[in-house]
């Protein structure tokens, strides 16, 4: 198994805009997570690190680092007690 610093990226992520108006969000811009990955480029790191392919997680996964409401395509508004 391959180590060092992982990178997980598809241009695919740079699709996502939040549904909502939040000016606490409003940092969560596509050209955040581009201009990054950009620079990331432009310094040669990118080949330096361990590519990890992008997927969707699971729920499970999502819970561990969230607490709140969350609408998911094939449900209703849905609040997780953890």
């Amino acid at each position: 198994m391959a180590s060092g610093t992982a990178l997980i990226y598809d241009e695919e992520m740079t699709t996502h805009k939040l549904l909502w108006s939040d000016p606490v969000c409003d940092i969560e811009v596509p050209e955040r997570l581009s201009s990054s990955y950009d620079q990331l480029k432009r310094y040669h790191l990118v080949e330096r690190c361990v590519h990890v392919p992008a997927r969707e997680a699971t729920k499970e996964e999502i819970l561990l680092v969230h607490r709140h409401e969350f609408r998911w395509p094939d449900e209703a508004i849905v609040t997780w007690q953890v």
